[in-house]
């Protein structure tokens, strides 16, 4: 199976499991995502990565730093010119943030 697929689950289950508030399945999605070793060329997954560890961080604590966090994963975006990621996955850091406030 292809990392990049597997990787993208990965992330979705993380997502899925936050929503629910299961952290202990987040560590563990988390830890798995964290075990692969990237290279250079995998920078889709290797932002899946940190973004999925900094919504966890965010969710666990939502204080600034976390939130500054996730919003420089999210500039990564817009200065690359991708802009249906950047929307898709401010939609997921906002869904958050409004959920914590």
């Amino acid at each position: 199976m292809n990392l990049s697929i597997i990787i993208n689950l990965l992330f979705n289950t993380v997502i899925l499991n936050l929503e629910a508030k299961n952290y202990t399945q987040v560590d563990y999605f988390i830890r798995t995502l964290s075990s692969n070793e990237f290279l250079d060329i995998q920078l889709g997954e290797r932002f899946l990565k940190e973004y999925a560890k900094a919504l966890y961080d965010y969710v666990r604590d939502p204080v600034k730093i976390n939130e500054e966090k996730n919003l420089n994963l999210l500039n990564i975006l817009k200065i690359l010119d991708s802009d249906n990621l950047f929307i898709a996955y401010s939609k997921i850091f906002e869904d958050f943030k409004n959920e914590t406030n």
